[in-house]
């Protein structure tokens, strides 16, 4: 596996769909995070997390409580996110992320395991339309808009991706629970 990672090409016109999409909305949860008033961080996994850890990327969340703590450590939620386009991936998706919340999770030192799994449409269409003019030239660095690619999502598309989100944490948070 990490063979084939190291073969990848990470350029930007060249990067496969899956990749492009995890770094797109990567940019998006980081400017949500600077735009609104919610506590998290949107960090990058590594390769080992990816591969080892099913992890695309991590979300740590602040602990907003309110009151005085005494002798209390500050505690941030660290939620490990995989991410996914294709639906039909779905059902194996979840059996990694079991096998890896069964025997991993402290080594990974993450408190949840999230999987999201959504449809993004052409990933492609959405980049190249924010990386090169009409007639198909790529533009300028000093000339690209500076929101980046996701900006080119839809309205409906960005609430998607953040109730996809919130539901993802969600529900893991409740299996977890139950689970207790």
């Amino acid at each position: 596996t990490y063979a084939q990672i190291e073969k990848t090409n990470l350029e930007l016109e060249t990067m496969p769909s899956g990749i492009l999409a995890e770094k797109m909305l990567m940019s998006f949860l980081t400017k949500q995070m600077h735009d609104t008033d919610l506590a998290f961080k949107v960090i990058s996994a590594d390769v080992y997390e990816d591969v080892e850890h099913k992890i695309d990327f991590i979300i740590e969340v602040e602990d907003t409580r309110r009151g005085v703590r005494v002798n209390e450590p500050e505690h941030r939620s660290r939620i490990g996110i995989q991410f996914t386009m294709n639906t039909k991936a779905t059902a194996q998706k979840e059996r990694q992320l079991k096998q890896v919340r069964t025997s991993a999770m402290s080594a990974s030192d993450l408190d949840e395991m999230v999987l999201i799994t959504m449809p993004l449409g052409d990933i492609k269409a959405v980049f190249d339309a924010w990386r090169y003019t009409e007639e198909g030239n790529r533009r300028n660095y000093n000339r690209l808009d500076p929101r980046g690619p996701d900006h080119q999502w839809s309205g409906e598309t960005k609430q998607q991706i953040l109730d996809g989100l919130v539901r993802g944490i969600g529900r893991q948070t409740e299996q977890q629970s139950q689970a207790a």
